[in-house]
């Protein structure tokens, strides 16, 4: 199952659970964001099989000291990836 489809299928189970369609949105964004740096820093489509807690972890300053993203934004994000 390629990633687009994992996390549309994980979105749909949120939504049926009663998720509001602001954290849905925000969830789709975060994942979004957490591909496409994934991508841009492995060089290769992101496959969820392939995600360590070392990729989470480096994650998390990039997006303090390059973008720069606030505490609260970096946090809503992360609760998005276990």
């Amino acid at each position: 199952m390629s990633l687009p489809d994992a996390v549309r299928m994980w979105l749909n189970s949120l939504a049926t659970q009663g998720k509001s369609s602001h954290t849905l949105q925000a969830y789709q964004r975060a994942t979004d964001h957490f591909v496409h740096w994934n991508q841009a820093i492995f060089h290769e489509e992101c496959k969820p099989a392939a995600i360590i807690p070392r990729d989470i972890r480096d994650w998390q300053p990039y997006q303090h000291k390059v973008e720069p993203a606030s505490a609260s934004t970096i946090n809503q994000r992360l609760v998005v990836l276990p």
